[in-house]
């Protein structure tokens, strides 16, 4: 569902949430849905064909599935779903080419290197932005890159935990426990557009 959040950190879909103050800019309502079945789009085939890439030893080579993507998207319901035709593929394809390279295929659930020793320079640690009182830092916790995004820094972990309904601060393994642009794009059948630059 839609929600936005007040200069005072309380989240809801009205106006006096998502209006003159709100964290991040006035919002209007979200745009009307297209007939474009997300379902039909990322077949068994396409996801599978990306899984595949990685090597059977992978810890995600288990982890990873498109029934858990469907899952997901259940949650999300304007994702694939608004805009033209090519639009929505287009989306798709973006959102899987970011997930295909952050992850290695399918491969890794958690960034490399992003639970290292306190002993060393670049720590889990770095990831903390002390300064954010919306959302501030478990102290115990890593907010390294983990999951299908590959998540970083407790101030993107707290809106991440809200709209998908646990407490992403206190909890940020979580985004890991669940559940290239061109490349997906031709797999998809659709023109990567002429705004894409590199």
């Amino acid at each position: 569902m839609w929600q936005c959040c007040s200069q005072w950190g309380y989240c809801g879909t009205s106006d006096e949430y998502c209006g003159a103050g709100s964290q991040q800019g006035p919002y209007d309502a979200p745009p009307a849905t297209n007939d474009v079945s997300v379902v039909d789009i990322v077949t068994p085939k396409f996801f599978n064909g990306i899984l595949n890439q990685a090597d059977a030893s992978c810890v995600g080579k288990n982890f990873y599935s498109r029934s858990a993507f469907l899952d997901a998207l259940g949650s999300f319901s304007q994702f694939g779903r608004t805009g033209a035709e090519e639009d929505t593929m287009r989306e798709i394809a973006a959102f899987f080419a970011h997930v295909t390279h952050e992850t290695g295929q399918f491969c890794c659930i958690e960034e490399i290197d992003g639970r290292r020793s306190k002993d060393l320079l670049q720590t889990w640690q770095d990831y903390y932005d002390e300064s954010s009182t919306l959302y501030p830092c478990n102290s115990s916790k890593g907010y390294y890159g983990q999951g299908q995004i590959q998540l970083s820094w407790n101030f993107n972990y707290g809106p991440a935990g809200n709209s998908i309904g646990f407490d992403e601060l206190n909890a940020p393994a979580t985004v890991a426990n669940e559940q290239y642009f061109s490349e997906c794009c031709n797999q998809l059948g659709v023109s990567t557009g002429d705004n894409l630059t590199c």
